[in-house]
């Protein structure tokens, strides 16, 4: 095969990577269009976080009933959190137990009604007083315009 051995990547276009139209709950194609794609939600949400406003992010972006799931536990929570306000807590439960000295987002790089983020943190965690840097990727599921599921990838 022509490509064995290589890396084989191939750019989608703008129109490639924007969601395909389906009816849902009697919407009209107009309303339909008024949706933000994953792409548009994954850029928003990529421009807000590396001006450190995730909080804005939750708040304009995630659904009421939206789903988080981590690689591991943190301390006193579960691995999976639902609703907003879970999430929210989460969140600052994060900053509140971390100095958090810089960072930078990549993405999104979208696939359908899903995109991904990837982070890069470099932080003290407030327990350990030792500087780190964390490395996560995070995969984000669209439905009706607002994220419905977040999950992230990282090892400890």
């Amino acid at each position: 095969m022509a490509f064995e051995g290589a890396h084989f990547r191939r750019r989608c276009t703008a129109q490639e990577t924007k969601t395909s139209t389906v009816h849902i709950n009697d919407r009209s194609p107009q309303q339909e269009e008024d949706i933000m794609t994953a792409m548009e939600i994954g850029k928003e949400v990529a421009a807000l976080c590396k001006q450190g406003k995730n909080q804005d992010a939750i708040d304009r972006f995630y659904a009421p009933n939206v789903v988080s799931i981590e690689a591991c536990a943190m301390p006193g929570m579960e691995r999976t959190q639902k609703g907003i306000q879970a999430i929210k807590d989460k969140n600052q439960w994060w900053v509140d137990n971390h100095e958090i000295h810089g960072g930078s987002v990549d993405g999104p790089y979208p696939h359908d009604d899903r995109f991904i983020l990837h982070f890069k943190y470099d932080v003290t965690p407030k327990q350990t007083g030792q500087r780190i840097t964390l490395d996560e990727t995070g995969l984000y599921t669209v439905q009706n315009g607002k994220v419905v599921k977040e999950e992230f990838f990282y090892s400890m």
